[in-house]
């Protein structure tokens, strides 16, 4: 998926507004560069793929202060502007209209110490607004379900989860408190964090009333 304004010429369109070409300042090399990145179709470059070397320094950062903070949320990206591009769909308050911007959903895990410093991104996890969802299922020939769009976010929360309980399992020491907003709190998640409470404990919003 090409988050930019394409131009053959590899160059910048003069009535185009390409914000991700600002920081190579009209390098030549540098936005060839970039140009070949995007058009790459190697499998190999993947989200996971592109972050994976600040990953591992997160990681190192995290292992230096042994009981660490993942927050877990979802944010949004707004690419307004890129009509063309697919991939993307109505986002936010938008996400009913028709005249919204476009973006796209990202599950983020941020790591801190203690003190709440940053100590860098454990894992992002890009989802698709609802309706580019519902229309990539329809174009399988696949079957709506009533709640699937839900069933995809509890399996994003569990997802996170997992991926800090990975890194406990990989490193010696380390102790990792996730904490989750409210979307989080269904029994599913509970069964898993249950499993793994000693080095992976787990702090969420509570969004139903149960009896403890």
């Amino acid at each position: 998926m090409a988050l930019y304004a394409y131009d053959k010429r590899k160059t910048i369109k003069p009535n185009v507004k390409n914000i991700f070409l600002k920081p190579f300042k009209g390098e030549k090399k540098a936005i060839a560069g970039y140009y070949k990145l995007l058009d790459n179709d190697n499998t190999e470059i993947t989200p996971d793929a592109i972050i994976e070397n600040h990953r591992d320094n997160t990681i190192c950062r995290a292992v230096y202060f042994q009981d660490i903070i993942s927050a877990h949320d979802t944010t949004t990206f707004n690419f307004k502007g890129l009509e063309e591009t697919k991939g993307l769909g109505p986002i936010g308050t938008n996400e009913k209209s028709k005249s919204g911007a476009n973006g796209l959903n990202a599950h983020v895990t941020l790591a801190c110490n203690r003190e709440g410093i940053p100590l860098g991104v454990l894992a992002i996890d890009y989802v698709p607004p609802r309706e580019i969802y519902k229309k990539e299922k329809e174009e399988k020939g696949e079957k709506k379900k009533k709640k699937a769009y839900e069933e995809t976010e509890i399996l994003r929360w569990i997802g996170g989860f997992k991926k800090d309980v990975d890194i406990t399992e990989k490193t010696v020491g380390l102790r990792i408190t996730s904490v989750m907003d409210r979307e989080s709190d269904f029994f599913e998640l509970l069964i898993v964090a249950d499993v793994h409470r000693v080095k992976n404990p787990i702090i969420f919003r509570s969004k139903h009333n149960r009896q403890i």
